[in-house]
């Protein structure tokens, strides 16, 4: 069973998707950024266009401007408002190789069939819980030889976010979790930081940097 907090994240998720682009937010517009450009680069090491699994999507905010570099993509989210929100923003797009599947990988649901060649997630999971069980789990979603794309928030000190409701972890180390990838079978090809979000905090500004994982699963 769900905590209750998984419930009111939910809930919070479905009801600010609408709004959720037209929000003027410089923090989130430069992250979103620096997200793409991360990726893209991922993309960019693929012989022929891959696919793309991107969990928590939100809006697609970050995977829909890549779109004409992926045979295809499929937006997971645990949100039902953001589902639609990136429903709607790849048909303003003209996109046709965009579908959207709302699922939980913290939790036990079945996870579909079809396999990717990249499995992205960004800014997700300091909200997960059980990190080495979802990384089992999203491993899933992969064919064999497939690169896993991470990317999070470093270690803080618990106030990088307004409102802590639904954060598991207050950032992540990405040794660690390079240490927990090798240890399922994962090549690290790189983990590096890739953007410093900088917020007003007690009068200052305080730097939160944000990491960038790639590995590849071992064939």
């Amino acid at each position: 069973m769900q905590p209750d907090s998984f419930k009111a994240d939910r809930e919070r998720f479905d009801r600010d998707a609408a709004l959720w682009d037209g929000c003027p937010n410089p923090h989130r517009a430069a992250l979103a950024s620096a997200c793409r450009e991360a990726l893209a680069g991922v993309i960019e090491g693929f012989a022929t266009s891959p696919s793309l699994f991107d969990y928590g999507c939100g809006t697609g905010a970050v995977s829909l401007p890549l779109a004409q570099m992926c045979a295809s993509i499929t937006g997971c989210d645990f949100s039902e408002g953001m589902l639609a929100q990136f429903a709607k923003n790849a048909a303003s797009l003209g996109l046709d190789r965009v579908r959207t599947l709302q699922l939980d990988l913290s939790g036990e649901a079945p996870i579909p069939p079809e396999r990717y060649d990249i499995a992205h997630c960004g800014m997700v999971m300091h909200h997960i819980v059980d990190i080495p069980a979802f990384f089992c789990r999203i491993s899933e979603v992969l064919r064999h030889g497939g690169t896993l794309s991470l990317i999070d928030a470093e270690p803080e000190d618990g106030s990088f976010h307004d409102d802590n409701s639904g954060v598991a972890h207050y950032g992540l180390n990405p040794d660690q979790l390079c240490q927990q990838l090798e240890g399922m079978g994962y090549d690290i090809i790189h983990s590096r930081r890739i953007h410093t979000v900088e917020k007003p905090r007690a009068g200052q500004m305080k730097p939160y940097p944000i990491f960038h994982i790639v590995a590849r699963m071992q064939d």
